[in-house]
C-alpha cells in the first residue's frame, strides 16, 4: 500500500494491487499533518499532536501527545 498526505490535510491510501482494498478510518482521515506506513501499519499525526494507528490491529489512539512527525519501515512505525 501507499499512503499520502494531501495538501488539504486529508489522507489517501492506494492498495498494492487491484484486488486489495484499504480505507482510512474517518477519525484518521482529516486534519492530518504527518503520515507513515510500514509493512503492517499505517500511522497518522493529527494537528492536535495525537497519533492514530491501524493495519494489523484495529484503529487505536497511541499514548503520545505533542507529536509532529512519524516514521515507518519494515514491520514498525
Amino acid at each position: 500500500y501507499s499512503l499520502a498526505l494531501i495538501s488539504d490535510h486529508t489522507v489517501r491510501i492506494w492498495p498494492r494491487n487491484k484486488n486489495a482494498s484499504a480505507k482510512v478510518p474517518p477519525i484518521a482521515s482529516e486534519d492530518v499533518i504527518a503520515v507513515a506506513a510500514s509493512g503492517w501499519f499505517f500511522s497518522v499525526v493529527k494537528s492536535d499532536g495525537s497519533v492514530w494507528q491501524w493495519g494489523l490491529w484495529p484503529l487505536r489512539l497511541l499514548p503520545f501527545s505533542n507529536v509532529r512527525a512519524v516514521a515507518g519501515g519494515g514491520q514498525y512505525t
